[in-house]
């Protein structure tokens, strides 16, 4: 395979593992969004290239140099990786990250909870950050593309409540769906308001049904821009 010759094509490929009981359950993949960050931090160097631009203070008393600048750099990585999804995903990625990691307190891996998702609070409703705004400048050195907002909320009640997939009207609303049906699926959880809820429906019909709803949606997308890159080339 190594000698076939691809004509140029080349693309860069990420592998990134998620759990086998989440391949059909989109709403809970929204976690794969800070996984690719990750993957976007390590090849464009930005956490590394941020401690050049603020080198980290002085290390404790206790502490080595070396292990106080990594402790640094992974939670700049972190909180990259966070806002990269967030870019995408919005509340979403607040949300999951409160479900997977509620009340974590900061270690040398990765920042207390409550720090990313301030970083996360801050970035969503436009207030000064010194993370975001080290991130920011960070970019603008590397003449790579800000963090902005990326995704546009769909509105699914109307679809959904008819057992209906969502179409898409731009591709922004592809990425808002993913936060769009965790509130969604979480207010049905809670309130059962759809039509299609009856008492013969429990917490796991509901979840089933609107994952497979949001993911319907999403393979209706990818079947019209398939057929439209066909018939327009």
């Amino acid at each position: 395979m190594d000698k076939f010759d691809t004509n140029g094509y080349a693309p860069l490929l990420v592998r990134i593992g998620a759990p086998e009981a989440f391949k059909h359950r989109p709403i809970f993949c929204i976690p794969l969004f800070h996984e690719l960050g990750h993957f976007v931090d390590h090849h464009y160097k930005v956490s590394e290239f941020s401690l050049l631009l603020a080198p980290p203070g002085p290390p404790p008393a206790n502490l080595h140099p070396a292990i106080w600048r990594e402790a640094n750099l992974n939670h700049r990585m972190e909180h990259f990786a966070d806002l990269f999804s967030t870019c995408y995903t919005g509340e979403g990625s607040r949300k999951s990250l409160l479900a997977i990691a509620p009340d974590h307190g900061a270690s040398h891996t990765h920042p207390a909870t409550a720090r990313r998702v301030e970083v996360i609070e801050h970035f969503l409703n436009g207030q000064q950050d010194p993370m975001v705004g080290l991130f920011q400048t960070t970019l603008a050195v590397r003449k790579l593309p800000a963090l902005s907002q990326r995704f546009k909320l769909p509105s699914l009640a109307a679809p959904f409540n008819d057992v209906l997939p969502y179409r898409f009207s731009e591709d922004a609303e592809l990425y808002g769906v993913f936060p769009s049906g965790w509130d969604y699926l979480f207010d049905q959880i809670n309130n059962r308001a759809a039509p299609w809820i009856d008492d013969g429906v429990d917490v796991h019909g509901i979840e089933r049904t609107v994952n497979d709803l949001v993911e319907k949606s999403i393979r209706n997308f990818e079947v019209r821009e398939r057929w439209n890159s066909v018939t327009s080339n």
